[in-house]
């Protein structure tokens, strides 16, 4: 997933094996499978497996251990243990879970690349994204519907001029007044759902958020195989909502740019 993680230990001790980011060859054998089970390592099919540096800690019942994103991992229970785990994404790793899903895709669109004919396109799309989506916990329409959200309430946000490029509030007092929750599509089931909104401080500048959206989303769009997914998955309305949320992006970055010069000029 490439996601942030953090684990605490209810009662029990679990043993983790943590491993570097940018090690993943050391993991593949040469058709590109991935250790399954780092206790059990055949040496002949992964040669390199050696090579990868790794820390293991022992969590023990009462700590919390914080996995960043991009950090390969494995636990083991000692005895019987209990644990709570929440994995997450934002701005500062929003890059790294894209390209692990495109990756996660690939290798998925590779494993059965000799049905893709006999499938058809829109089947094999659909199972590619069901598989994805087994596999790594999410897939492109679950992405998607986040990116979205986020980046269509940061963008009404700063219109209505409660947010400034710092992602602080202006106008606090009248936002106080409001409802401190906004609406928003569940990305994870069907329905209407609340969210919370975030105490600014917490995350980074405006700015920051903004290039991190437009930047996964053009990519997206500039992909060879986004049309099958968005006729066959999304519909083409989410492409041009994509496009629009890139293009009103660039507008806000280059809005924000220029009160920033003129800020500075003053």
């Amino acid at each position: 997933m490439r996601s942030n993680s953090w684990s605490s230990n209810i009662c029990g001790i679990k043993k983790w094996t943590l491993f570097p980011p940018h090690q993943e060859e050391f993991f593949k054998d040469s058709l590109n499978n991935k250790v399954y089970d780092i206790r059990s390592v055949d040496n002949n099919k992964f040669p390199n497996f050696s090579k990868a540096k790794r820390f293991i800690v022992y969590q023990h019942a009462g700590e919390t251990l914080f996995v960043p994103s991009g950090w390969y991992h494995q636990t083991e229970n000692i005895g019987d243990t209990i644990s709570i785990n929440h994995n997450w994404a934002n701005s500062t790793n929003l890059d790294l879970t894209y390209s692990g899903l495109r990756e996660d895709l690939d290798e998925i669109e590779y494993a059965i690349r000799d049905v893709k004919e006999v499938m058809g396109t829109e089947e094999f799309v659909q199972t590619c994204q069901t598989l994805l989506m087994t596999n790594s916990g999410w897939n492109w329409t679950v992405f998607w519907k986040m990116v979205k959200f986020i980046g269509n309430r940061l963008l009404r946000n700063i219109e209505t001029n409660r947010l400034d490029k710092h992602g602080e509030r202006n106008n606090e007092e009248q936002l106080e007044e409001k409802a401190d929750k906004v609406k928003g599509d569940d990305i994870l089931r069907e329905g209407k759902t609340q969210w919370k909104v975030p105490d600014m401080t917490l995350q980074p500048p405006i700015v920051f958020i903004l290039e991190r959206l437009r930047d996964v989303a053009s990519d997206f769009l500039c992909q060879s195989n986004v049309c099958s997914f968005l006729v066959t998955q999304f519909s083409m309305e989410t492409e041009e909502t994509l496009f629009g949320i890139v293009e009103e992006i660039d507008r806000i970055l280059v809005k924000l740019k220029q009160k920033d010069d003129k800020d500075t000029i003053t």
